[in-house]
């Protein structure tokens, strides 16, 4: 299956960046809530378990990585800081929030630093959670949310015989993204390895597949969301609205490992993140269940539609962006007007289609919750 993998720098996608929604905090609001709470408190845990030294020279750094607009960082750096403060420790805090560039984060910059918490100071960077975001060893406790599952770079191939998610993929091409995924994973933790502060904690939810084979959006409830946006995209390949090459470039650069796959770097003593001093001290599934779906069941919206439009409104957030790759490729001709044409009609499929078996959609949030400490590198 040489035909593939990339052989021009070109072939595919220019960059692996995906950015959030202008309106992610207000569309996921929702469907995130339960889901973070439960993360929250876990980091909100290991600051209570950790030991802080009384020199106020230095600060205690907390860090939120892959945050988007950084609005749901909010409640996490207030829960930190005031986890601390309970403890006695009054260093002055510095609350970091991670993520590419070309997320908005006018929000963040607006508030006042005691938002969180006297003696605090809130920054944001963009470097990127593949390396080193901050000095070494100056982190006390990162966090990141259902965010490194994006690769680092373009998709080492597109799906021709699935489409968009590597969670429909089979073959040379789930091998290709799993081989990417495993490479990243090593990146990661390398870099928060070289972040945290001997003893520091790293508290990382992330998107995969568990032992059932569930995940985002397909648990025992209903349908792959992925499957059926693409298949929404399909059918508008028959339609004539979409080029098959526009169909291929929808590929997203994202991987959800199995739970294998994220603790095999902690087996091997010899590997080079425990030779980094990195530990899995914990981790656990966390199983969400999809609130909009449990407002249907309970008769709060008026008609089967009104269910699917609000669905397909609240997936826009975290897929609007991945599903305009399509027009990314080198000669597509489509105007800016009728990308954002297409786009709609691809998600009023989705409404449609929600509509006709309301019970059958639901945005269940499948997570692996680990925890992560650092010891002496070896």
């Amino acid at each position: 299956m040489d035909n593939l993998v990339a052989t021009k720098e070109n072939d595919y996608h220019p960059s692996s960046d995906i950015t959030m929604d202008e309106d992610y905090h207000k569309k996921t609001k929702k469907i995130q809530a339960e889901t973070l709470r439960c993360s929250y408190s876990v980091a909100f845990e290991q600051v209570k378990l950790m030991k802080f030294s009384e020199d106020s020279s230095t600060p205690v750094c907390f860090l939120d990585l892959g945050c988007a607009d950084g609005l749901n960082s909010i409640p996490l750096f207030q829960g930190l800081v005031r986890t601390l403060r309970s403890k006695g420790v009054d260093r002055p805090v510095l609350v970091v929030f991670e993520d590419q560039a070309r997320n908005n984060f006018d929000d963040i910059h607006k508030f006042q630093p005691n938002l969180f918490g006297d003696n605090c100071f809130p920054m944001t960077t963009s470097i990127g959670f593949f390396n080193c975001t901050v000095p070494p060893g100056t982190v006390h406790l990162s966090f990141s949310s259902h965010s490194m599952h994006y690769l680092s770079r373009p998709p080492p191939c597109n799906f021709i015989t699935s489409g968009l998610k590597d969670t429909d993929a089979s073959g040379e091409e789930r091998k290709l993204f799993a081989k990417a995924a495993a490479e990243d994973w090593e990146k990661i933790l390398l870099a928060r390895a070289k972040e945290l502060v001997e003893g520091g904690r790293a508290v990382i939810s992330n998107l995969c597949i568990d032992e059932r084979g569930w995940y985002y959006s397909s648990t025992d409830r209903g349908a792959s969301l992925y499957s059926e946006i693409s298949d929404c995209m399909r059918s508008m390949v028959s339609d004539g609205l979409l080029t098959p090459l526009e169909f291929e470039w929808a590929t997203s650069p994202e991987y959800y490992r199995t739970i294998e796959e994220m603790e095999t770097p902690f087996k091997d003593p010899n590997s080079p993140v425990r030779r980094a001093g990195l530990l899995l001290e914990s981790a656990a599934t966390q199983i969400t269940r999809c609130p909009l779906r449990e407002e249907w069941l309970a008769g709060k919206f008026d008609d089967p539609l009104q269910y699917g439009r609000k669905f397909a409104y609240t997936v826009t957030s975290f897929t609007y962006n991945k599903l305009a790759r399509a027009f990314e490729h080198e000669g597509n001709q489509r105007s800016e007007a009728e990308r954002k044409d297409l786009l709609a009609k691809i998600f009023e499929r989705l409404a449609q289609r929600v509509a006709a078996n309301p019970e059958h959609f639901g945005i269940d949030t499948v997570s692996y919750v680990m925890v992560l400490t650092k010891t002496s590198i070896i």
